[in-house]
């Protein structure tokens, strides 16, 4: 029996948008184009598939776009050879119950695998444990929690849960080979990680994640080899129809390839593995040797930033406050014109004090505060879509 497996990862994949067509076509050339051959050759291949397969048209009600693909795009996904699908992210539940539970049973009878949300907490958290070549994998899902996570009595993503991983680590201790952790988490479109982001990710390495790859940011990002565990901070779309406002950062991304040994002197190896997705074309395209040199070049930059902390400090703090104004108007529940006039008047300072901003701070950093406010908010949305 053969000793290694390469194994493929893919970014985000919506299935839907202005080329539906492609992405319910049987053949998958259309859709995946110059990486097909890539998918086709892994001995396993995996993508987040990051919208529900359903023909449901009732949206939950959320804060964001209610995203969903034709349940026939598992047979576009199934023909690429991709063996596995993460469910673990923020769109999967966006069209409840029926919406995933369609999304499981046309994954289940195509044959891909699936991981990262179930109909239950217990459901959602279990990992896919697979054997490829004479490796043995677990592939496990976790998604940061914005509001449709899986609990005992309630169907969603798989959330970041500490004591739940370490059960996984225990499946480790007893024959798996390799552990690869998928998290959705992160700030859109900012390629590095928040420092709280990287102590989890060195937690979760030190507890003995062979592989993080941190999805959701919709940019290539950066990485470190943290250990003997290889961290990725995004690594793009694969296939992820624009909206108006997604920059150029949108349309590119790398596969991540693993190479996996069954001799752990040689352990895990890994490259990556860039492309394009060109607006008004059609197919996912390699890049030039130059262009896919300058992308690397540039990954390899932005990673430099995390061997320096104090810079990852700083450039996390020069985001937060370029968002400042927004988020701060957002909390304060105002509507736009009274944004606006708080803005242009610049009077803010008389309607909320010194004390409003500390109560505010005490109940977002406050594990229990947090949990209270949250189940507040639960309660008031559910009276008010009720009436």
């Amino acid at each position: 029996m053969v000793d290694t497996a390469r194994i493929l990862i893919g970014g985000d994949v919506c299935l839907g948008g202005r080329q539906q067509v492609l992405c319910m076509a049987e053949t998958p050339r259309g859709l995946f184009g110059d990486i097909l051959p890539e998918l086709e050759s892994a001995d396993f291949s995996l993508i987040n598939l990051e919208c529900p397969l359903t023909s449901s048209r009732k949206e939950v009600r959320k804060s964001g776009p209610c995203l969903k693909g034709h349940t026939e795009s598992i047979k576009t996904i199934r023909n690429a050879q991709i063996r596995a699908v993460n469910l673990a992210n923020n769109h999967i539940m966006d069209y409840g119950l029926k919406g995933l539970c369609e999304t499981i049973e046309v994954c289940k009878n195509e044959n891909v695998e699936l991981f990262g949300a179930g109909a239950n907490f217990e459901e959602a958290s279990k990992p896919l444990v697979t054997q490829v070549n004479s490796i043995r994998l677990a592939f496990m899902g976790m998604a940061e929690n914005e509001g449709f996570f899986a609990s005992t009595n309630r169907s969603g993503a798989n959330p970041i849960d500490v004591r739940n991983f370490l059960k996984v680590m225990e499946l480790k201790k007893s024959g798996l080979d390799y552990l690869v952790v998928l998290l959705h988490a992160g700030k859109e479109y900012y390629p590095l990680p928040s420092p709280s982001l990287l102590h989890l990710c060195h937690f979760l390495a030190d507890l003995g994640a062979d592989a993080i790859i941190c999805q959701h940011s919709h940019c290539v990002g950066s990485y470190e080899a943290y250990g003997d565990s290889l961290i990725v901070y995004g690594q793009g779309n694969l296939y992820f129809p624009p909206f108006s406002f997604s920059p150029p950062s949108w349309d590119q991304g790398v596969l991540v390839e693993l190479s996996f040994s069954k001799n752990k002197a040689i352990g895990m190896k890994y490259k990556f593995i860039p492309f394009v997705n060109p607006r008004g074309e059609t197919g996912i395209k390699r890049l030039s040797e130059i262009d896919e040199r300058h992308l690397l070049d540039d990954f390899e930059k932005r990673s430099a930033v995390l061997r320096d902390y104090a810079s990852l400090e700083r450039a996390w703090e020069t985001l937060c406050l370029s968002h400042s104004e927004k988020v701060l108007y957002q909390l304060m529940g105002s509507n736009r014109i009274f944004r606006y006039l708080l803005s242009k008047l610049n009077v803010r300072r008389y309607f909320f004090d010194e004390e409003w901003y500390l109560w505010l701070k005490n109940i977002i950093q406050c594990e229990s505060h947090r949990d209270i406010a949250g189940k507040i908010l639960d309660n008031h949305l559910k009276k008010r879509f009720e009436r």
